[in-house]
């Protein structure tokens, strides 16, 4: 038996080795086809994509917006399109440049608001979600989608986007190639704006953040080649390949005679061992037949009988005795300890005071910063999402006032930090610290009331710190 399962491990190495055999023969010719038949023509998408569909998005926004006429020549020359930390720095010299220039706007605020928060949502890899999710914020302008011309520029930039997103187009100038250009929409107000140099909003080389690799080169075009006849090389696997098969055919079928034949052997061992149990068996029984085993019965011990009461015998009566009658006898009253506790009756205790209920507190998250001084309806939400920045707490007692404080979740408090002047300044007053920071504490929740509109206006600051 041990001889024949050597055999039968033996006869599984073999089959292990050539279906290894088989698959090696048959690798060189797989990639071989899949070699030839790589097209050359793969678009590779750059790596600062995302940097360059931002500049085209913030192109679209400087020069649509009509209120920004004004600045519009100063405002495409922060732009940058290196990498996603240039843009963010470019986009930050924006809005310091509308706060300079135009007292009381915030389109440029906003629209870092709505960078930043398509940011968070969408993954870096995800180029196709970036592309829908600017178009899909852009469709929100009633006044855009109402204006032919303001939807056609928004339609080409839609195409824009997506030629940048696939990779079909290696840079964003080219990309724009099939958009208006800016010589055709930088149509400045009347009223002459002094510029001030580009120097004064453009973003120091040494101040800029690089990335790891800023830019991908796209791969040349391979030249067509025609499909080769099949190669002598390939009839040759394919010829090892059935010569193999037809040996593991071969091994499978000794393998299956081996196998019968020590499993026959196993059952002749098993019937040997079956008769040796009934033989013994057999003996057990006959000797209890030639001495059977005597019955034996339990006589259960008898009840004691109870002792007979004894019989008492009856005396003569002698005639009754008078009696004087009783005297009452003055009891004296039972002391308050020797009285029985099991029927004494306790006085009910007092019902205890009803605390009244803790007025309930409902809190409402706020996911982009305020505009013109108020957390707008359309950016609230009854859950927390990764975006969250802000929290408002209101008391059901008080449903038209509440306090805010920053969002305790700290995983994006360093994204709020890096972008303090737009997502911060306008709901908190704090000192920026001069050294690395990475929490936000909210020192003094800030106050604030709710308008007719639902929207959330400021009454008082918060006071945060950085840790």
């Amino acid at each position: 038996m041990q001889r024949n399962r050597s055999k039968v491990s033996v006869a599984r190495q073999w089959l292990f080795v050539a279906a290894a055999g088989a698959c090696l023969l048959s690798r060189p010719t797989v990639l071989g086809q899949n070699g030839s038949n790589a097209p050359g023509t793969t678009s590779v998408v750059p790596a600062n994509a995302r940097a360059q569909m931002w500049a085209a998005t913030a192109q679209f926004v400087y020069t649509d917006d009509p209120v920004l006429k004004p600045i519009q020549a100063e405002l495409l020359r922060t732009i940058q399109d290196k990498s996603i930390s240039t843009f963010n720095q470019g986009v930050d010299a924006a809005v310091v440049l509308e706060k300079q220039k135009l007292r009381g706007q915030q389109r440029v605020l906003k629209f870092r608001g709505v960078v930043s928060s398509i940011q968070d949502k969408v993954a870096p890899s995800d180029y196709g979600g970036l592309a829908q999710a600017i178009v899909a914020e852009l469709q929100k302008n009633p006044d855009r989608m109402a204006d032919l011309e303001r939807a056609s520029s928004l339609k080409a930039l839609e195409s824009q986007l997506n030629r940048l997103a696939t990779g079909t187009a290696a840079t964003a100038a080219e990309a724009a190639s099939t958009a208006p250009t800016l010589a055709d929409v930088t149509d400045v107000a009347a009223t002459p704006v002094q510029d001030s140099g580009a120097g004064a909003y453009e973003v120091p080389e040494e101040q800029q953040q690089p990335e790891a690799q800023t830019d991908i080169p796209t791969s040349t075009p391979a030249p067509a080649m025609p499909a080769p006849a099949t190669p002598p090389l390939l009839w040759a696997a394919l010829l090892m390949s059935g010569l193999s098969l037809l040996g593991v055919l071969y091994l499978l079928l000794k393998v299956n005679k081996l196998a019968a034949a020590v499993r026959q052997r196993s059952w002749s061992g098993a019937g040997l061992r079956d008769s040796q149990r009934q033989e013994v068996y057999d003996i057990v029984r006959d000797e209890l037949k030639r001495q059977p085993l005597a019955p034996t019965t339990t006589s259960l011990p008898k009840p004691k009988q109870a002792p007979k009461p004894p019989i008492r015998q009856v005396q003569p009566q002698a005639p009754p005795v008078p009696v004087a009658s009783p005297q009452p006898i003055a009891h004296a009253a039972p002391e308050p300890e020797q009285t029985d506790h099991l029927f004494a009756v306790e006085a009910p205790a007092a019902p205890a005071p009803v605390e009244p209920a803790a007025p309930r507190v409902h809190v409402i998250y706020a996911n982009q910063q305020p505009i013109n001084g108020a957390f707008l309806r359309d950016n609230l939400a009854d859950a927390p999402a990764s975006y969250t920045i802000f929290e408002i707490m209101v008391d059901e007692r008080t449903p038209d006032q509440g306090t805010f404080i920053v969002m305790r979740n700290e995983s994006g408090h360093g994204g709020y930090i890096g972008s303090h002047m737009s997502i911060l300044e306008p709901a908190c007053t704090y000192n920026y610290p001069t050294g690395p920071v990475s929490r936000i504490i909210t020192e003094t929740p800030g106050t604030v009331q709710r308008t007719p509109s639902g929207d959330w206006r400021i009454n008082q600051k918060a006071r945060i710190y950085f840790a």
